[in-house]
């Protein structure tokens, strides 16, 4: 706006004067940024001091005016022993009787929020004004506030006729300079386009073209990478959460703000607090790759460091834990072990409920590799299109190197594929528990923990930057959004054998060969196995688990059914009335199957314990496993079903009949 046509708003503006004040302020103290009430000059008369008004910083030193806009930050900091000076106050409203309306309506409601300021032409003529004025405003009287705004106008006419002189006196900001402190006082709002627009009576077509032109990028790209340098900050300042950093700087969306945080600094939240902290010299901060020359200083508080589904239990399955760990952990990987269970039981099994028939037909046969279907893309060929058991189409454009799975019976998978997964729900737990089957990789990989299999740590998943995600159907259904947010998701299904899952996540990951090796190795240990345990053959063995006092779990033919495959398995036989699936029993339910060989699986902590509380009972006594010192210890990593569990689990089971 030319000063002539602000002076010419003047002339038709209805002056209110609102108040007048004197204040004095010591080095040390402050007036620290706050809203201005209304629109005011403020009148230096002694003494040095930074004066910050939103972005913009005016350095003081005797006379010197400053006007500021209502709703304007402002903040004083002395910077000498004393700092003196006068507000004034004022609100005007204009008047149309005959003054033609400018054409942009937006002059009208800025013209008096025009933030400038200069040193006068006559301090000393001016300060004696603006002393009789406060003097006239402190009589309270009617007479005392006429005198007072008629030296007010008085001042006004003396100021604006030096700026029209002297144009270049007086530094005040154009329009795109007060959008962007508009934009740096309130980005922790929800704020649009139109909605700046809107606040400073612009058209947004308008204000869109003036803001490129005079920053070389849009609106909101500025409030965007604002708002992600306020976020760094936080981060490399703070303890608070991602998710309460997100909120304040102004994304209630926490997933939106972790995809664009990572967008425009290269990596996730979590990972720029760890690098920031470990050297600030070396802080990769996208802020300053932007090129946001009017960027002054945050508005409150000026410093001059620059840092700134319901799911079904299987009866009985909810009473058994594990002690070594704390409750509700121990209920979260039976849940979880409970889950994998319920699918594997949905598979097809040749095995008749409550029959030993198990040993005389086989269950499974291991099958060369697929000639169709997903398996049949060469090794290391990408991109590939993978369908997964919902029937949806996913594109894999390079081979996975981290993976994150839904279920941590996934994990030992992976880790036999030589791809050990970067993040799993449940992962301490598993590490710790199921040294026995993992062996090594129990301590060397490392794999984040995501906690809860039903609903696993997002904000921590997105953390590890996966580039592909195995879920499950029946499990991750209702968060498959918020995962293909993450990265590229498979959701397969937890039923079938161990070799045709294996074989599928080799198929998504380009492994095939490692696979078919695997499979090779463990079959032929299992051929091994079951010519050992031949001598055993017309004894019977099952395997429960410790699923409260007094009561057992079997685990079943058909969960387990490499126990008692005859052609493919270790051709074990099963006890009459052993149950096909998991069923919960008594003691008394226990002797009524009554096998040679009792296989108790526990963690290995409990055990003992936990059978010695059987000790006194005459039915516990009763069993022939307990008469023929035949039971046997069969740790629960077993019950995963997976690669490696079942390596374990043959070796166990061989040692424990034969030696």
């Amino acid at each position: 706006m030319e000063w002539s046509e602000h002076i010419a708003l003047w002339n038709e503006a209805h002056i209110h004067l609102i108040d007048i004040r004197h204040k004095t302020l010591a080095i040390g103290e402050q007036l620290r940024s706050s809203q201005l009430p209304a629109s005011g000059y403020l009148f230096a008369v002694r003494g040095e001091a930074r004066l910050q008004l939103d972005d913009v910083r005016h350095t003081v030193n005797g006379f010197y005016i400053l006007h500021a806009g209502k709703g304007q930050h402002l903040q004083i900091t002395p910077l000498s022993e004393t700092f003196d000076y006068y507000l004034i106050y004022y609100k005007a409203r204009l008047v149309f009787s005959f003054w033609r309306r400018p054409p942009e309506q937006g002059a009208l409601s800025t013209a008096f929020r025009l933030p400038y300021g200069f040193v006068p032409e006559h301090p000393l003529l001016l300060y004696k004004q603006v002393e009789v004025m406060h003097c006239a405003w402190e009589e309270a009287t009617t007479l005392g506030k006429l005198q007072a705004k008629g030296l007010f106008i008085q001042i006004i006419h003396q100021l604006l006729q030096q700026l029209q002189r002297q144009p270049a006196a007086a530094y005040h900001p154009g329009v795109v300079e007060q959008v962007v402190s508009y934009l740096q006082a309130h980005y922790a709002e929800s704020i649009t386009l139109d909605s700046v627009a809107g606040h400073f009576n612009y058209s947004s077509r308008y204000i869109s073209k003036l803001f490129k032109r005079e920053m070389g990028q849009g609106l909101i790209d500025y409030l965007i990478k604002h708002r992600i340098h306020q976020a760094q900050a936080l981060l490399r300042n703070t303890d608070a959460s991602v998710h309460d950093i997100a909120k304040s700087v102004g994304y209630a969306d926490l997933f939106y703000f972790l995809r664009i945080f990572k967008k425009h600094t290269g990596m996730t939240p979590k990972r720029f607090k760890i690098k920031s902290r470990q050297s600030k010299a070396d802080v990769y901060d996208a802020y300053d790759r932007t090129g946001l020359s009017i960027e002054k200083q945050r508005l409150h508080g000026y410093s001059d460091n620059e840092d700134e589904n319901h799911y079904h239990y299987i009866e009985g399955e909810s009473q058994f834990m594990f002690n070594r760990m704390r409750y509700t952990k121990a209920v979260t990987l039976l849940l979880g072990l409970t889950l994998l269970l319920s699918a594997c039981s949905g598979g097809t099994s040749t095995n008749g409920g409550g029959t030993g028939a198990a040993s005389n037909q086989p269950a499974a046969t291991i099958p060369a590799a697929a000639s169709e279907g997903n398996a049949q893309q060469p090794e290391q060929a990408f991109p590939r299109t993978y369908v997964d058991s919902t029937g949806r189409e996913v594109v894999i454009d390079k081979q996975p190197e981290r993976i994150a799975v839904g279920h941590f019976a996934q994990m030992e998978y992976f880790f036999s594929l030589g791809v050990p997964p970067v993040a799993s729900p449940l992962a301490e737990e598993i590490l710790q528990e199921f040294t026995v089957t993992l062996g090594e990789l129990a301590v060397t990989a490392q794999v984040a923990d995501l906690g809860d299999v039903m609903a696993p740590n997002l904000e921590k998943l997105l953390d590890e930057e996966p580039d592909l995600i195995i879920g499950s159907v029946g499990i991750h259904e209702d968060i498959y959004n918020e995962l293909s947010q993450i990265a590229p998701v498979v959701l397969l299904d937890l039923s079938g054998e161990w070799y045709d899952h294996l074989r599928e996540y080799a198929s998504i990951i380009g492994k095939e060969e490692t696979a078919e090796a695997y499979i090779t190795e463990l079959t032929e240990e299992m051929k091994v196995s079951r010519q050992a345990l031949l001598p055993f053959k017309d004894e019977t063995a099952g395997f429960f688990r410790l699923a409260g006092r007094s009561e057992f779990g079997a685990m079943g033919t058909s969960n387990y059914n490499y126990f008692f495959d005859s052609n493919e398995g270790l051709g074990l036989t099963a006890p009459d009335n052993y149950p096909a699936k998991w069923e919960l029993m008594s003691l008394e339910g226990l002797s009524e199957i009554n096998p040679d060989h009792l296989f108790i699986a526990d963690s290995a902590s409990n055990y003992e314990d936990k059978l010695a509380e059987f000790s006194s009972s005459e039915v516990w006594k009763s069993l022939k496993a307990v008469q023929n010192n035949q039971v046997h210890f069969f740790d629960i990593a077993a019950a995963t079903n997976g690669p490696y569990a079942i390596k374990y689990a043959i070796k166990t089971i061989v040692d424990s009949m034969t030696q």
